[in-house]
């Protein structure tokens, strides 16, 4: 594990997220706050959300894997306490980062030479920016995954110490 600065800490020891983390957290939300602000035009004549998701089942499936946004916002400050939980929510953002970056793809090479081509390479672009901070790499894997490793290893003392 390498030794991160002081400053990258917080409070209660805990290596702190990213700040590119909340941005991505922000945009893997995008089909709730689209959602919000579909229903709060009059009338419904919000058209971004019918561009995106042009069936109720496409909206229902992104509503449904983008939870997990909100799973790791509700464990985030907790994650000294609930490890395993901490680490499983961060694998499920991932896991969502992925299979949108998938169906993203799907609808690019679906639409490649349409009107709305430019539409879905930015969505690509912006969902492979999310997929490039959430990767696990060094600190990610030190912010999410560490805590559980160490909680490991005091199990693993504890049981050799009672052992003896």
């Amino acid at each position: 594990m390498k030794i991160w600065r002081a400053e990258d800490y917080d409070d209660q020891g805990n290596l702190r997220a990213r700040k590119g983390m909340w941005c991505v957290l922000l945009l893997l939300s995008h089909p709730w706050w689209l959602l919000a602000f579909d229903m709060s035009l009059e009338h419904g004549q919000g058209r971004v959300l019918s561009a995106i998701y042009p069936t109720q089942e496409g909206l229902y499936a992104a509503l449904a894997c983008s939870v997990s946004v909100f799973v790791f916002l509700f464990v985030y400050p907790f994650r000294q306490s609930v490890p395993r939980l901490m680490a499983a929510a961060y694998t499920l953002v991932l896991t969502d980062c992925v299979v949108m970056m998938v169906r993203i793809g799907i609808q690019v090479y679906l639409t490649a030479g349409e009107f709305d081509e430019l539409l879905w390479l930015s969505l690509f672009f912006l969902t492979l920016g999310c997929l490039v901070e959430l990767w696990p790499d060094e600190r990610n894997r030190d912010t999410y995954y560490s805590v559980m490793a160490m909680e490991d290893g005091e199990t693993e003392k504890r049981d050799a110490g009672s052992s003896e």
